[in-house]
């Protein structure tokens, strides 16, 4: 395939994108694309193939806000990772899934690095639920944001 190819069909696939982001009420960003936020299963996604490649269970998780599972609070931070929405990808809820699971292995090396042994209070940057996270759906990325603290 030659390199004129490729370009089209990714050009057309980012139209699509945003074509699809377009009807579905998102909102725009300064720069003129779409943006949505999407809710999905956080049980869901630690069932996948990747959470079981990635997640240690030697840190615990703990989701929702009071949830420390009677532990001794260290500190508080945010960790986010983005995906390219494009590539590989046969859904946007799969790449919202592998960027939700790539964020909690880095929030368990930093608790880790951090003498902890669990994340707690796991919540989405706008959203406090337990049964669901928050993925930005853009039209080239997906973004997942997740606030936690170090517990011992």
């Amino acid at each position: 395939m030659n390199a004129s190819k490729i370009v089209l069909i990714a050009s057309l696939c980012m139209l699509s994108s945003a074509l699809v982001l377009a009807k579905s009420g998102a909102q725009k960003e300064k720069n003129g694309y779409s943006k949505e936020y999407r809710q999905y299963s956080i049980t869901e996604a630690l069932k996948s193939n990747e959470a079981k490649a990635r997640l240690t269970p030697n840190i615990g998780l703990y989701f929702g806000l009071g949830n420390i599972g009677g532990k001794e609070l260290i500190a508080g931070f945010a960790q986010e990772n983005h995906k390219n929405a494009l590539k590989h990808f046969d859904s946007i809820k799969s790449a919202c899934d592998e960027a939700f699971v790539i964020t909690l292995a880095k929030i368990q090396q930093k608790v880790q690095e951090a003498g902890g042994n669990s994340a707690v209070n796991i919540v989405s940057l706008n959203s406090n639920s337990t049964q669901e996270y928050e993925c930005l759906v853009r039209a080239l990325d997906v973004k997942v944001t997740l606030k936690a603290s170090f517990a011992k």
